[in-house]
């Protein structure tokens, strides 16, 4: 959902290549076959088509979904931008035709936002009152994001890391930030997402005797992470 290209014809993850080039600079190379890169010869993988059809043609919403827009309406009447959150760009297309059915002014950013147009809709979210939700993937909320205009956050789904939720929702809850910040996490009951929040309080857990853990440890602990996610 969010790789990129160079010349030399390599995809990569985009939040790694430019990990790669705050590192090295100009001296970034392929991982694959070590060609030098560069920073402006990097553009995002083309992608077809996820649904196949006109999804706003043929919209059907979700129960996921519709509670959202009623937490999004009640921040609209009380004047409060929010950001929404998912790991998946497919969802955010979902949430995209249904705030545009409900006459919702937003902005997106994602990974196959150019880095020029980043900062473009980062600066109309935080200066423009108008625009009331700024639609992000998850991990493009988490590098160096600066959302204390919004005070409402809300994601859609868990993820398996949960440093990376709290890394993208201290975007929002950080030094500037002038009202109370509203969090809520959106878990359909009895799937694998209440699985994954499990996950999560083992990992927290974890994370405190990291250091006295070696590789065998952690590997045996990430496949019980696995059966259990998927009941096996």
């Amino acid at each position: 959902d969010d790789a990129v290209l160079s010349l030399c014809g390599h995809a990569a993850c985009r939040a790694c290549v430019d990990r790669l080039f705050e590192v090295c600079g100009e001296r970034a190379k392929c991982a694959v076959c070590r060609t030098v890169i560069r920073r402006e010869n990097v553009v995002t993988c083309p992608r077809a088509s996820r649904f196949g059809i006109d999804v706003g043609a043929q919209w059907k919403s979700s129960s996921k979904i519709d509670a959202l827009l009623r937490r999004l309406s009640e921040d609209r009447a009380s004047g409060d931008a929010s950001v929404v959150f998912s790991q998946w760009t497919s969802m955010l297309d979902l949430v995209q035709v249904a705030l545009s059915k409900g006459g919702f002014k937003y902005l997106r950013l994602d990974g196959s936002v150019a880095q020029v147009k980043r900062s473009q809709v980062l600066n109309q979210f935080a200066q423009d009152g108008s625009v009331e939700v700024l639609l992000m993937s998850l991990k493009a909320g988490g590098v160096g994001v600066n959302l204390v205009s919004a005070s409402r956050v809300y994601l859609l789904e868990p993820w398996w890391n949960p440093a990376v939720e709290e890394q993208a929702m201290d975007r929002v809850h950080r030094m500037g930030q002038k009202k109370v910040v509203r969090v809520t996490r959106f878990v359909v009951e009895a799937s694998v997402e209440e699985r994954l929040l499990a996950v999560q309080e083992q990992k927290k857990s974890l994370a405190q005797g990291a250091l006295t853990q070696d590789a065998e440890q952690r590997r045996a602990a990430r496949l019980d992470d696995v059966r259990f996610l998927f009941q096996i």
